[in-house]
């Protein structure tokens, strides 16, 4: 008895200790830049940033801190407009315990290299931070006299970093006035970036205009929709063999490419989209207006795809979908061609008509998808618009948040 209550209170000490050491440095109370609260800062700490709009870079150093903007990303900001390299760095080491939170990261142009200009707002290499909560908004990458330019918001080489409930808006890269891969994310070297409830909106490239992975990058977007990106070749862009796209529950909306696919388009690597919805992408006069497979394969399963231009939206010899909606027609177990009967909710224009909420008629694409609904990680998702959110075997397209 009196040895566990010597150990107890050892062990209540200890943790009192440690968690008495951290401490909270405030910007600009206590030190007047972010960078200098990151200088200031040792291992645990907290930097609060209060609202306003601070014009620097900053770089984490390797140090495992939290960085936090204290009102949110809509009140503050860090504008890197007429400074040199990207606005944020991740490039010594930082694992998940390093944490950006809360901002807008605006106006980053990147680095030059011997080829081109690098990511204009988050670097990341060898890495694996986390952020949380920020907003990449008008980050160009932009050459004028070099042919290289990729990352508009995000760079990540060799990195793993998770990336939640961050939006991505009108980021670019663009070379010699041709639009080059990546108008918000590039992937290089291995990276293997996980996005959970992100957005890609109206982002511009060459190839990915919302991302793009280059040879051995495999991310996972999981929950993310893809709104009104412009590319030459896809709003996602996968190029080698050893690269792998894996995206569960997304939302493909108005996304443009004036040669290939509008959606995707895969260069020998691997990409599988489960559960998403595909509505009113273009592509060029090429083939696959919407998805593109030139080598590698892509597989489809559980998924809505309509009104997507084009006389051909999907072509490739290794296209493989199951279990889905798709207009036209396509060879695979479980596929149908029907009205999927849309209708407008809480969040968006493309939820199921549902008997049970209130609509007419059903919408054909209920439990129609293969599995159940745990299977895919959507037990608080819905495709409803009383948002009762979806049981048992799992609907086809894209699953709302419930709010």
């Amino acid at each position: 008895m009196f040895k566990a209550t010597v150990s107890g209170t050892l062990s209540f000490c200890l943790f009192t200790a440690v968690e008495s050491a951290a401490e909270t440095i405030r910007v600009p109370g206590d030190q007047p830049t972010i960078q200098a609260g990151i200088d200031a800062a040792g291992d645990g700490d907290l930097v609060l940033v209060s609202p306003g709009v601070y014009k620097e870079t900053i770089r984490f150093n390797g140090k495992a801190i939290t960085l936090r903007g204290r009102a949110g990303r809509d009140r503050t900001t860090i504008n890197a407009s007429g400074l040199s390299g990207p606005a944020v760095m991740c490039r010594d080491g930082e694992g998940p315990d390093t944490v950006f939170d809360g901002f807008t990261v605006t106006g980053g142009t990147g680095f030059r290299s011997q080829t081109g200009s690098e990511c204009g707002g988050m670097y990341n290499a060898g890495s694996s931070p986390t952020v949380i909560d920020c907003a990449f908004v008008d980050n160009r990458v932009i050459e004028t006299d070099r042919r290289w330019a990729v990352g508009g918001a995000m760079l990540n080489s060799g990195a793993g970093p998770m990336i939640v409930r961050c939006s991505f808006v009108e980021n670019i890269a663009l070379a010699k006035n041709k639009f080059c891969p990546g108008g918000a994310v590039f992937n290089e070297n291995g990276a293997t970036p996980t996005f959970i409830d992100c957005q890609f909106i109206r982002n511009r490239a060459g190839s990915g205009g919302a991302i793009a992975n280059y040879w051995d990058a495999s991310p996972t977007m999981i929950n993310c929709m893809f709104v009104g990106n412009r590319a030459a070749g896809g709003a996602v862009w996968n190029l080698g063999r050893s690269s792998r796209t894996t995206i569960v529950n997304g939302l493909f909306l108005g996304n443009e490419s004036s040669v290939h696919a509008g959606v995707l388009f895969n260069e020998d690597g691997e990409v599988t989209i489960t559960s998403g919805t595909l509505i009113g992408n273009h592509g060029g006069s090429h083939y696959g207006s919407a998805i593109l497979e030139y080598g590698g394969t892509v597989t489809l399963l559980n998924s809505i795809f309509r009104a997507n231009g084009g006389d051909q939206a999907i072509y490739g010899r290794n296209v493989s979908i199951s279990y889905s909606n798709v207009e036209g027609g396509w060879p695979g177990e479980g596929n149908i061609d029907a009205d999927p009967l849309f209708v407008t909710g809480p969040l968006g224009d493309f939820y199921l008509s549902h008997v049970a909420a209130g609509q007419d008629e059903d919408s054909p694409c209920i439990n129609a998808g293969l599995g159940r609904v745990r299977d895919y990680g959507l037990k608080k998702f819905t495709t409803r618009t009383d948002e009762v959110r979806d049981r048992r075997a799992v609907d086809m397209g894209y699953h709302f948040p419930r709010r």
